[in-house]
């Protein structure tokens, strides 16, 4: 009974890697064939005799580990140890490096390899706990921004680790560019016309303006350490200082703008013709020159008493 429903498996497990070749395509497929001779000629090639082995191991041991029918072949054999099962498997699955081995005529390790394959079906399953890193202190408030910052937090790293390596070799324009395009990526986060059900979950407008100038003040402003404190250590404090300071209160200004006007305009064409043509400019022009903050300021002052006689004429 065991040996049929061993051979049943195999030739089910036959089918299904064919069914899988035929849906990857001929292309697909003969990439991963030659993938596989490949590896098996650098195997044969190698000066190490244990690499084989090693990897032998290593693959087999994964799978084990990583397989998800364990509970459903104990059902099928009604309960029974399923080790020589999974030892009549792996023994097949070891075959090429058994005969890789000998093709080097290394026939210790040919004959070895057998000895640890059949202890892994008795091996316990490691279970390894993941616990999720906690970055609060990077974003805060809204949900808008933290589905931005998970969807491009590697464009940050990237920027940092750029603006790093410039500031290391006496490049502080690097850092500048960097806190400059990474205030234009957390802009990403208001570019979508909002449901307008969620701007009713606040009970009064000012507290749902307050959330988002806390929010987006201390996001942008946490976000900009890195980058300040590269220009401070590797460069001018002084210069720094005048160059992140406005950047930082125009950054501000200018998420917060995104952020009331994608609750005006209901079109993803006029957020992003606004964003060109009004937002991205006056960012720019309060970088290098700061009194273009205060139009910055009276901008979003505007918007912010178009949506309160917005919601105000609604209800």
């Amino acid at each position: 009974m065991k040996t049929d429903i061993f051979r049943y498996y195999i030739y089910l497990r036959l089918r299904s890697g064919g069914r899988l070749l035929k849906e990857l395509g001929i292309l697909r497929s003969s990439f991963l064939t030659a993938l596989a001779c490949l590896t098996a000629t650098a195997l044969y090639q190698t000066e190490n005799q244990w690499s084989t082995p090693a990897i032998c191991l290593l693959a087999i041991g994964c799978y084990h580990q990583t397989r998800k029918d364990k509970s459903f072949l104990q059902h099928l054999l009604a309960g029974r140890n399923t080790s020589a099962f999974f030892t009549k498997e792996y023994l097949l699955l070891s075959l090429p490096f058994v005969l890789l081995a000998a093709l080097r005529s290394n026939w210790t390790i040919a004959l070895c390899i057998p000895l640890p394959v059949c202890l892994i079906p008795h091996m316990k399953q490691i279970r390894l706990k993941r616990k999720p890193i906690r970055m609060s202190f990077l974003y805060a408030g809204n949900i808008e921004y933290i589905r931005m910052f998970r969807q491009a937090g590697w464009a940050y790293v990237l920027l940092a680790t750029i603006s790093l390596a410039g500031c290391i070799h006496g490049n502080m324009r690097i850092a500048k560019a960097g806190m400059l395009l990474w205030t234009l990526i957390q802009s990403g986060a208001y570019f979508h016309v909002p449901n307008p059900c969620m701007l009713m979950t606040f009970t009064r407008f000012r507290f749902f303006e307050e959330l988002t100038w806390k929010s987006n003040a201390w996001n942008a402003t946490v976000s900009a350490l890195p980058f300040a404190a590269m220009l401070t250590g590797f460069g001018n404090p002084t210069e720094a200082l005048t160059f992140v300071a406005p950047c930082l209160i125009s950054g501000i200004l200018y998420i917060q703008g995104m952020a009331l006007w994608h609750w005006i305009c209901r079109s993803e064409m006029g957020l992003l013709a606004a964003q060109i043509a009004v937002f991205i400019p006056l960012f720019a022009a309060g970088c290098f020159i700061p009194l273009f903050n205060l139009g910055g300021l009276a901008l979003t002052g505007a918007l912010s008493y178009i949506i309160y006689f917005q919601e105000r004429w609604k209800h």
